[in-house]
């Protein structure tokens, strides 16, 4: 947030508008203002800029691609349907190119997007440049002020103006921390205006909680999970009327005048669709937060938890409120509260009270009964300087990933003191933790390190000589270059490349006779990224260059240039490249046709469909793949005729670019292809019909799911995620059993995405088994900590069993142990079983959980007895006592034909609800229909899920996922 996604956005427009012969008409689609469909957005836009069109002319626009989308604010839809709105229209218009922001991924998702850029932090001579540029008096003295506290406040360019608005009139004084600069940024806001403004005392007294209350409505939202980042000019005046009532005479008088007064001179604005909104949305939740910090006392902490902390919107509220927060009790509460309900959102709250609290706060994480490698994760969340102690311990610990963790955690923490702790770890004794504290100083970007990593580049390790190396590239200063260009000559290829690689990242033009020099290397991956570092460098010295090397009769040179050409991108080669895909090297064939697929002009397609049928495999699959990533339908005959080539390579290759093609033309072919006898091309079938996103490739990829090959499973379950049918949900939650750890995270990853929460439960149980956590070197726990935290900003909360109804028992709950009578253990029989008491006339709803509980059935985890298990010619009298007797768990599916049948009323209740009382037996009941529940002693029992929606009433979605609930707690209770 505030890293200047909105404001790139708006540059990129007016860039394109200058541009003296348009290719495309380039539109910003502001999602913010998302009413009723994004096809509005873009004729709204046209028409404030006195371009006066139809729907239908724009559609035909979109279809023709003389569109540029410049689509601001994914993350800021309102609703889910806006969001299914969003992806139809980009699977709709797919020839029109456009450009999204977003402030996470895991929000409305990626869109199945393959390119990515993300917004950095700005570095520490970047923040350093703005400052001084900012306060050309001040400045210094800001900077010495701020010491190590700089990454902390100033890592975006609207946090930074905000620090130096306030040091100017603060007496030059640093604020606490980042709370106390929105609170005396708005401060100094209202002070200006008092003096500047021609407003009355009484207006300006109000501004303050006018603006509170204002944001606090617009974050609550409509639902749960969805803010509002913009609301109509009438609903405001609404709004701040009702608040004013009984406050001030003339309430309605008094909220248009000082709306009005807001709008000229404060912190809200008045969009072109006639709408309110904050000039930032980090303002709303500044004022939000102000607003919820004097509701805290007054919240208990079950509401707390359900309403507030368990919703990601309520997150970056909440961590403003911490920093703000003056007591130590409600600091320590609201954190303790936080760890509750997820783990990963604890840890960061706890980083979030100030600092003086911190230690209390990061001992809570600290004393967690979880993994090492886990708990050091949960340090590095906090970014507090209190977790560094721990951290300097975990750098002891004998488990190697605990002390690569502990290293990267320090790095996230990048403060004086983490940045003091991995430079002294540069000397260590162990060259896993001397790499590691390398990694992490370059994720810092500090040049305080600097001469210790160039140091380091001597390294007896060749390892941690290329974590040097790496990180002198990502701290990107000049000072490092004679140094870099040391390393290319280094023994060990590896640190050789990452030299390369580093002075790719600087971009420095003295780098590039040493690179072009590094072209004749005989390690071909060193020779790849002295091209790749060229074509970063990107100049036109580095490209004459790079065009005179392809010529030359070095092949070898030849296939390097072509790949920094294609890095470059630039159309100036193409000729060239067009003439090297006919060489008589083969490598320089390929690098060619990559290169050229990588530019991505359509003059080179006739070329690239000759080369589909070379003589070197090699050859036809670069050449299948640039068709691919060029995107056009004319190269489709020759890629489905290419799947079926007589060289896997080749089939695989074509089999991805008629993925990235995305036309519904090639889905037979795929589907084939899927049951190809190479393990690779059954895979890469498996993507492309993900990518291609149709049903009818759903019968395939959940066989796939099923594969003998682990990379084939991980693919369909991610192909069957990214289509999102229900129709999977089944295959996909036995996947995440397997015992392919990859295959398991795909599975969670694609349940997400389909829109279960039963994944999060999974994900949460999984990060709890030691095995799971310390599987693939730690590969396995970051893959799903990224996957659990992507589901839950998809689906805005934590913990889904917080958003189910919190219903107290009438009577003492037997579920829970402690309300449990005690029995003597010579008049008890051992109950092990799991009852199903039901109507026939509902036996549709017996077979769906019994379909639901297989595989716990299967595996033995439980045993489940109905009376389908009475035998023809059996007593199913006797058969029904004897099962009664020895149930552990009774599930009643409750219906009116539930409540109707004497037998069940008069057989079947009456012993269950004794044994409830008197012997420890778990009563679970399931709300199948409407029915007089309460007027049965059913009632006094708590239901396994919301009362508000029986069974009967909900999609199949919605369905399975409660019986998933159910399942779940069936088999807590008989476990």
């Amino acid at each position: 947030p505030g890293s200047g996604k909105s404001t790139a956005l708006v540059r990129l427009l007016l860039e394109e508008a200058e541009q003296g012969k348009l290719s495309k008409i380039p539109v910003l689609v502001e999602l913010r203002y998302y009413q009723t469909s994004v096809l509005d957005l873009i004729r709204d836009f046209c028409q404030r800029h006195r371009l006066w069109l139809e729907s239908a002319a724009i559609e035909q626009l979109l279809f023709q691609g003389q569109l540029l989308l410049l689509v601001d604010g994914i993350n800021e839809l309102p609703s889910d349907q806006a969001r299914r709105d969003l992806q139809g229209f980009r699977n709709k218009y797919q020839d029109t190119p456009m450009i999204f922001t977003t402030r996470d991924l895991g929000v409305g998702g990626d869109l199945d997007i393959a390119k990515k850029l993300e917004m950095q932090p700005l570095t520490e001579v970047q923040t350093q440049q703005f400052i001084r540029k900012y306060l050309p008096e001040q400045g210094e003295q800001l900077l010495k002020q701020l010491g190590p506290r700089l990454r902390e406040l100033g890592q975006t360019p609207l946090l930074l103006m905000m620090l130096c608005s306030v040091f100017l009139k603060n007496h030059n004084q640093v604020p606490a921390n980042l709370g106390s600069v929105f609170r005396q940024f708005t401060q100094i806001y209202d002070n200006k205006l008092k003096q500047d403004i021609p407003a009355s005392g009484e207006s300006r007294r109000w501004w303050h909680r006018l603006l509170q209350h204002l944001a606090w409505v617009m974050s609550r939202g409509e639902s749960l999970k969805e803010i509002q980042v913009a609301i109509p000019r009438q609903q405001a005046e609404d709004l701040l009327t009702e608040f004013l009532q009984g406050k001030v005479a003339h309430p309605e008088d008094c909220a248009l005048c000082w709306l009005e007064d807001l709008l000229k001179y404060h912190l809200i604005q008045l969009s072109a669709e006639d709408k309110i909104e904050f000039r930032h949305q980090l303002i709303q939740e500044y004022y939000t937060a102000e607003y919820l910090l004097k509701l805290l006392p007054s919240l208990s902490d079950e509401e707390l938890k359900r309403e507030y902390l368990n919703y990601l919107k309520w997150t970056a509220t909440l961590v403003l409120m911490l920093e703000l927060v003056d007591s130590q009790a409600q600091a320590v509460r609201v954190v303790k509260l936080a760890l509750e309900v997820d783990l990963l959102l604890g840890a960061r709250l706890a980083g979030a009270v100030k600092p003086k609290w911190q230690e209390q706060t990061v001992s809570l994480v600290a004393g967690l009964e979880v993994s090492q490698l886990f708990k050091v994760e949960l340090l590095g969340l906090t970014k507090s300087e209190r977790a560094v102690y721990f951290l300097n311990q975990a750098l002891e610990d004998e488990d190697y990933d605990v002390r690569r963790r502990a290293a990267y955690a320090l790095g996230n923490i990048g403060t004086e003191a983490a940045i003091t702790a991995l430079i002294s770890a540069l000397e260590d004794q162990d060259s896993d933790v001397r790499q590691r504290a390398a990694y992490a100083l370059g994720a810092i970007g500090t040049e305080a390190a600097i001469t210790a990593l160039i140091s380091a580049l001597e390294d007896q390790d060749s390892d941690v000589r290329q974590r040097a190396a790496y990180a002198l590239g990502n701290i990107g200063t000049e000072a490092a270059i004679p140094a870099l260009i040391s390393a290319l000559e280094d023994e060990d290829s590896d640190v050789r490349w990452r030299a390369a690689e580093a002075l790719g990242k600087i971009g420095s033009e003295a780098a590039i006779p040493a690179l072009i020099r590094t072209l004749e290397a005989q390690d071909s991956l060193v020779r790849w990224r002295a091209a790749e570092a060229l074509g970063k460098i990107g100049t036109e010295a580095a490209i004459t260059a790079l065009i005179r090397v392809l010529e030359d009769e070095n092949y070898s040179m030849g296939e390097s240039a072509a790949s920094a050409l294609g890095k470059i991108g630039t159309e100036a080669a193409i000729t060239a490249l067009i003439r090297a895909i006919e060489a008589q090297d083969s490598l320089v064939r390929v690098s060619a046709a990559s290169a050229l697929g990588k530019i991505g002009s359509e003059a080179a397609i006739p070329a690239l469909i000759s080369a589909v049928e070379d003589q070197e495999s090699s050859v036809r699959g670069s050449a299948a793949s640039a068709l691919g990533k060029i995107g056009t339908e004319a190269a489709i005959p020759a890629l489905i005729r290419a799947i079926e080539a007589q060289d896997s390579l080749v089939r695989g290759s074509a089999a991805s670019a008629l993925g990235k093609i995305g036309s519904e033309a090639a889905i037979p072919a795929l589907i084939r292809a899927i049951e190809d006898q190479e393990s690779s091309v059954r895979s890469r079938a498996a993507s492309a019909l993900g990518k291609i996103g149709s049903e009818a490739a759903i019968p395939a990829l959940i066989r796939a799911v099923e594969d003998q090959d682990s990379l084939v499973r991980r693919s369909a379950a991610e192909a069957l995620g990214k289509i999102g049918t229900e129709a999977a949900i089944t295959a996909l939650i036995r996947a995440i059993e397997a015992q392919d750890s990859l295959v398991r995270v795909s599975a969670a990853s694609a349940l997400g995405k389909i829109g279960t929460e039963a994944a999060i439960t999974a994900l949460i149980s999984a990060l709890k088994d030691q095995k799971f956590v310390t599987a693939n070197n730690g590969n396995t726990f970051d893959e799903a900590i990224e996957t659990l935290q992507a589901i839950q900003e998809g689906f805005k909360f934590y913990n889904y069993t917080l958003t189910q109804p919190h219903l107290p028992p009438a009577k003492p709950n037997p579920i829970c142990p402690m309300n449990q009578k005690q029995h003597s253990p010579s008049t008890t029989v051992e109950r092990n079983q799991v009852f199903i008491s039901y109507s026939h006339q509902d036996k549709i709803w017996l077979e769906r959980l019994q379909t639901m509980l297989k595989p716990l059935m299967r595996n033995q985890t439980i045993s489940v007895w109905d009376d389908t298990r009475i035998r023809a010619g059996a007593k199913w009298r006797e058969e029904i006592t004897k099962a009664l007797a020895v149930a552990k768990v009774a599930v009643l599916m409750v219906s009116s034909n539930f409540l109707a049948s004497d037998f069940i009323a008069e057989q079947e209740l009456p012993p269950l609800l004794k044994a409830a009382e008197q012997q420890g037996l778990t009563i679970i009941w399931v709300y199948l229909s409407a029915c007089m529940y309460k007027e049965s002693e059913i009632g006094d029992y708590q239901a396994a899920h919301n009362l508000s929606k029986p069974l009967n009433t909900l999609d199949d979605g919605e369905r399975d996922l409660v019986l998933l609930y159910i399942c779940q707690e069936i088999k807590a209770a008989a476990t």
